[in-house]
C-alpha cells in the first residue's frame, strides 16, 4: 500500500527554507518535571560506603527526591574515594526499596556489580576507566515519539531538534517534527506512524537530532568522548560529534543523503537480509554462489547481506539449507553495495558543497575501520564511497579498543550497537551502555546509562544537570547529620562483624547438624581474613553461595542428599534431567554477557537484557534443540507465540508447552 505522503516525496524535496515555525511547534514541550532521580555514592572502600547505605536503609531521609539526589551528589563529588554507587529512582520510597539489594552486593565483595532496574556499583581503576568512545546508530533504530521525556526534562536535549528544525524548515510537508513526535489523537495506527518515518529522507535528519540531543545531554553531564563513530548513517552524526560539521549542516545533508537514495530508487535497487554468522563462515558458504555483498560485518554472529532481490532470496535458501539462520530486512535498496552507485552519483554532488572542518577527536569511518583524515576533502571523499563500501563496524571497534576506549556509549535511540559491541569484545574489559532502552521512557534509560559510567569511575559531573532546573539540596538531611566512617573505622567495624559472623555459623552449623542427625560431626568453621561489613543474620560457612537461579513453579526441583550442598546454593548443571529453566539462562548468557544468575525470568528481553530480533531467534532455536533434539521444524503457531514472547520466562513456558505435547 503506498504510504499517504509518498506522493508528496519529490515536492518535499523541493521545497525552498521557510519558517520553522511549523516544524518548532511539532516539538515536545519542555519545561517537565524529572519522573526519575539518579542518586550516587562515592567513599573509599565498600565497607565504608556500606555502612552509607546502611544510614539510607535506617530511615529519616528527606521526602523530596530531586533535593536528595543533589545533596548526594555533591557529597560524591567532594570525594576522591575509588568506590561508588548510583541508583536510579523514582522516588525516596523506591530508592530506599533498592538499597538493600545495592548493600549485599557491597558486603558480599561483588564489584563490579550492576542490576537491570537501574543500579551500577564498582571500583574505578587505579590506571583510570580508559577512554570513551561515543557510537551513534544508523536507520532502523528510529521510532515515532522517540526521546520523548528526554526532550521534555532536558532542555539542551531537545535544542539538537530546535536546530534540525530550523535547517529543515519548509522542506517537509507535513512538517518532519509531526512525524517524529505525533501529536495526541494523530491518524494513523502505530505501524502506520512507523511506516512514514521510515522513508529514508525523513528517518536520517530524525537519527541525526536524536543522536545530536544524546550527545548533548551526556555532554551537559560532563561525559565528553575521546572518540567517536557511527554504524551505517550514524557516521554522520559521529562527523558533528567532533565538529567536522555543525548540527544545521548535519540535518541537511541527512535529508538530502535520503532524498538522492530515493531518487535513485526508482529502479530496482534490491535488498538486505541479516544472517547469524560471522563474515568468514558466510564467505565460505556462498563462494561460487549468489551475487550478494557482505553490506555490514557487524560482529562474529551477526552479518547483513546486500544484493539483487533474486541474488537475496537464493542466498537465503542456501544458508538455510545449510542450517544457518537468516532473516530478510524489509527495506527497498540493497545499501553498502554496488547497487547503491546511483544514489552515490547524486550525493556526491552534494557533498562538493560541504565545507568540513578537522574533526576535534578521532572519527572512525566505516568504509576503513580507521580515523577520518583531517583534510575536509580526504573526508568528503570517504563520504562519497560510503554507500557503497561495506560497513566494517567488528573492525571499526576493535581499532578503537585498540586505541584506548573502554567505555562505549551508545548516543542514540535503541540499544543496538551496545549488543554488538558486548558481542564483538567478549569477555575483554569494557563498558557497552545505551542511553535509550526499548520499552522504557527515555529520562531513566539515560539516567541508567549515567549510572553505570559514574559506577565505572567516568567523568560524570551532574551539577549541570541539576543547576537547569534549579534543584537545591535540602538544608538538612539525615545521609549527612553523621559523618561517614573513615577506612580505618569502617575495617574495625569489618572485623568485628566477622567474628560475630563466625560465632553465628558455628551456632548454625551444630543446629543444622542437630536437626539432620549429625550433629556430632559437625565442625567449627576456619578462621579466616576478615571481609567486608556484613549484616548481623546467619550466612552459611564458606564461601557465599552463588545466588540462586529462578525457577518456574512447574520446573522439578533436583534431588538433594542429606549431605549435600545447602539448597539455596545453584544447581550444578547436569545431563538429561537438567532443569530447563538452567539451558535457557546459560542459553541467554553466552549471547549477551551478561552472567546467569543476573538474567531475571522477567526481564524484558530487549530493554533489561539487550537481546534484539536476531539474538531472539538464535537463542529460541538453540533452546529448541537442547531440550527437544529430535523434533523437526516447530508448528507454525508455536513459533509465532515464542518469537512475539517479551521474557525468558514466556519463551521457557511455550517450550515447556511444546515438550508436553510432542
Amino acid at each position: 500500500m503506498q504510504s499517504p505522503h509518498s506522493e508528496n516525496a519529490t515536492r518535499d524535496s523541493a521545497m525552498s527554507p521557510g519558517d520553522p515555525a511549523a516544524e518548532l511547534r511539532a516539538l515536545p514541550a519542555s519545561g517537565s518535571a524529572f519522573s526519575h532521580e539518579l542518586f550516587v555514592w562515592r567513599a573509599e572502600s565498600a565497607p565504608a560506603l556500606a555502612a552509607r547505605l546502611r544510614e539510607c536503609i535506617g530511615g529519616g531521609l528527606p521526602p523530596e527526591a530531586p533535593g536528595l539526589a543533589y545533596r548526594l551528589w555533591r557529597e560524591a563529588a567532594g570525594s576522591r574515594g575509588p568506590v561508588s554507587l548510583a541508583v536510579v529512582a523514582s522516588s525516596v520510597t523506591a530508592l530506599t526499596e533498592r538499597l538493600p539489594a545495592a548493600l549485599r552486593a557491597l558486603e558480599e565483595g561483588r564489584l563490579p556489580w550492576s542490576d537491570p532496574s537501574g543500579m551500577a556499583a564498582g571500583r574505578a581503576p587505579d590506571t583510570g576507566p580508559g577512554k570513551v568512545a561515543f557510537l551513534f546508530p544508523g536507520q532502523g533504530s528510529q521510532s515515532p515519539g522517540m526521546l520523548r521525556e528526554l526532550l521534555e526534562a532536558v532542555p539542551e536535549a531537545r535544542a539538537a531538534f530546535e536546530n534540525a528544525a530550523r535547517a529543515l524548515a519548509g522542506r517537509f510537508d507535513p512538517p518532519l517534527m509531526e512525524i517524529v513526535f505525533p501529536p495526541p489523537g494523530a491518524a494513523g495506527s502505530e505501524r502506520e506512524q512507523q511506516t512514514e518515518l521510515t522513508r529514508t529522507d525523513r528517518a536520517q535528519p530524525a537519527l541525526g537530532a536524536a543522536g545530536m540531543a544524546v550527545f548533548r545531554a551526556l555532554r551537559l553531564c560532563g561525559v565528553r568522548p575521546d572518540m567517536t563513530g557511527g554504524h551505517s548513517y550514524g557516521e554522520y552524526a559521529a562527523l558533528c560529534a567532533a565538529a567536522v560539521i555543525d548540527e544545521g549542516e548535519l540535518a541537511r545533508l541527512s535529508e538530502a543523503r535520503g532524498r538522492s537514495i530515493l531518487d535513485a530508487a526508482r529502479t530496482d535497487l534490491g535488498t538486505m537480509a541479516a544472517v547469524s554468522e560471522g563474515p568468514e563462515r558466510i564467505s565460505a558458504l556462498l563462494a561460487g554462489g549468489p551475487e550478494v555483498t557482505l553490506a555490514n560485518l557487524n560482529g562474529p554472529r551477526q552479518t547483513v547481506l546486500s544484493g539483487s532481490r533474486a541474488a537475496i532470496e537464493r542466498a537465503c535458501a542456501h544458508l538455510e539449507e545449510r542450517g544457518v539462520g537468516v532473516r530478510p530486512i524489509p527495506v527497498g535498496c540493497a545499501f553498502h553495495s554496488p547497487l547503491m552507485a546511483p544514489a552515490r552519483d547524486r550525493l556526491a554532488l552534494v557533498l562538493d558543497q560541504v565545507r568540513f572542518q578537522p574533526p576535534q577527536i578521532p572519527v572512525y569511518a566505516n568504509s576503513t575501520a580507521a580515523p577520518h583524515a583531517a583534510d575536509g576533502a580526504a573526508i568528503a571523499a570517504v563520504l562519497k564511497e560510503h554507500l557503497v563500501r561495506p560497513v566494517r563496524f567488528g573492525e571499526e571497534i576493535e581499532a578503537m579498543y585498540r586505541d584506548g576506549a573502554r567505555l562505549f556509549v551508545e548516543a542514540g535511540p535503541r540499544n543496538v550497537l551496545t549488543g554488538l559491541v558486548r558481542q564483538i569484545l567478549g569477555s575483554r574489559p569494557h563498558l557497552a551502555v545505551a542511553c535509550d532502552l526499548p520499552g522504557r521512557p527515555s529520562l531513566p534509560s539515560f539516567l541508567q546509562a549515567l549510572a553505570h559510567l559514574f559506577a565505572a569511575g567516568a567523568g560524570v559531573d551532574l551539577e549541570g544537570l541539576f543547576r537547569s532546573r534549579g534543584v537545591a539540596a535540602p538544608a538538612t538531611a539525615a545521609v549527612a547529620a553523621r559523618r561517614a566512617p573513615t577506612a580505618a573505622q569502617a575495617e574495625a567495624l569489618a572485623m568485628f562483624q566477622e567474628t560475630m559472623r563466625q560465632f553465628l555459623e558455628t551456632q548454625r552449623a551444630v543446629m543444622t547438624g542437630f536437626l539432620d542427625g549429625a550433629a556430632s560431626v559437625v565442625a567449627a568453621p576456619r578462621a579466616s581474613a576478615p571481609r567486608p561489613a556484613a549484616p548481623l543474620p546467619a550466612v552459611p560457612a564458606g564461601p557465599p553461595p552463588a545466588p540462586v537461579r529462578p525457577a518456574l513453579a512447574a520446573a522439578p526441583a533436583p534431588a538433594v542428599s542429606a549431605t549435600a550442598a545447602p539448597a539455596f546454593a545453584a544447581p550444578v548443571p547436569a545431563g538429561p534431567g537438567r532443569p530447563i529453566v538452567d539451558i535457557l539462562l546459560d542459553l541467554a548468557s553466552d549471547r549477551t554477557g551478561y552472567p546467569p544468575e543476573m538474567l531475571g525470568l522477567d526481564a524484558n528481553l530487549e530493554a533489561d537484557l539487550g537481546i534484539d530480533s536476531i539474538k531472539r531467534v538464535e537463542i529460541i532455536a538453540a533452546f529448541r534443540r537442547a531440550v527437544l533434539p529430535s523434533m523437526g521444524e516447530p508448528p507454525a503457531a508455536f513459533m509465532e507465540r515464542v518469537t512475539a514472547a517479551k521474557t525468558l520466562r514466556q519463551i521457557v513456558a511455550e517450550v515447556a508447552r511444546l515438550q508436553e505435547g510432542s
